[in-house]
């Protein structure tokens, strides 16, 4: 059975459409919760390679905003490691990069979908950082939401210097169809990618709590893609996370080796 066959038996109701959802507006069910004995303590990384020391100097001192993209062609140049963040919209993916950064880098915004471009923020001189366009949102022209996720796999599948993928997951709620098979799309299509769930610390009434839900999303990832990716729990309230995260991120910063491309 394929991935987006498998998907339909992980989420409530009828569930057909290709694992390119994740770059699409198309509203997808809930996935139903997994019944795990998980608590509150659970709220920690899980699924870690073995990579090389992060070294001392693993937390952000300087971070500048390079420019924002519309077309590959406009991108900088590709040699420097750099790490893509990407979520459903209104996941909390700007708070999440002023949270590593300690600095107001990323546009916090009480409507979704602002982020339209591929922004690139250049750090320590080193690596950057690159907020994507969130998907499912919208409120927007089906044109203009085409066109950003045009950008954006064309971004995943081609970039050369890109290290690692954040997928970005809101543990507040049930794992989300259209997050799966983003999960899915980035496993098949052989992206290197991590989990981060945001918001850990938000417990809403009546529904399960985050590590419940952490819990519930590996799992679907796991039976949909095959793959079981590293994960991060954070909270850009609490800074719940912040630090292994980042220390995460220079392991792969060192461990990467951008491909030599003669002209």
């Amino acid at each position: 059975m394929n991935s987006a066959g498998r998907l339909s038996r992980v989420a409530n109701g009828h569930h057909s459409g290709p694992l390119s959802h994740c770059f699409s507006a198309t509203r997808t069910h809930s996935a139903q919760a997994w019944e795990q004995d998980v608590t509150e303590a659970d709220l920690r990384p899980g699924n870690l390679p073995i990579l090389p020391s992060p070294g001392k100097n693993f937390d952000i001192n300087m971070a500048t905003f390079v420019k924002s993209t519309m077309e590959m062609k406009w991108l900088p140049p590709a040699d420097k490691p750099e790490f893509a963040f990407i979520g459903h919209s209104n996941v909390g993916k700007s708070s999440l990069i002023n949270l590593l950064s300690r600095l107001d880098m990323a546009r916090v915004s009480n409507k979704p979908g602002r982020t339209k471009t591929l922004n690139h923020f250049l750090i320590d001189r080193k690596w950057y950082m690159v907020d994507c366009p969130g998907y499912g949102y919208a409120k927007v022209s089906r044109d203009e939401r085409l066109k950003w996720h045009d950008l954006t796999k064309a971004y995943f599948e081609e970039r050369t210097s890109l290290a690692q993928v954040l997928l970005l997951i809101d543990a507040g709620h049930a794992p989300q169809a259209i997050d799966v098979e983003c999960a899915a799309w980035l496993a098949e299509n052989k992206v290197a990618f991590s989990l981060v769930y945001t918001k850990t610390d938000v417990h809403h009434p009546g529904l399960d709590a985050p590590a419940h839900n952490i819990a519930a999303f590996n799992n679907a990832v796991a039976t949909v893609s095959g793959v079981s990716p590293p994960y991060f729990p954070t909270s850009a309230t609490t800074g719940h996370g912040r630090e292994p995260l980042l220390k995460y991120l220079a392991q792969l910063k060192h461990a990467f080796k951008i491909p030599l491309v003669f002209h």
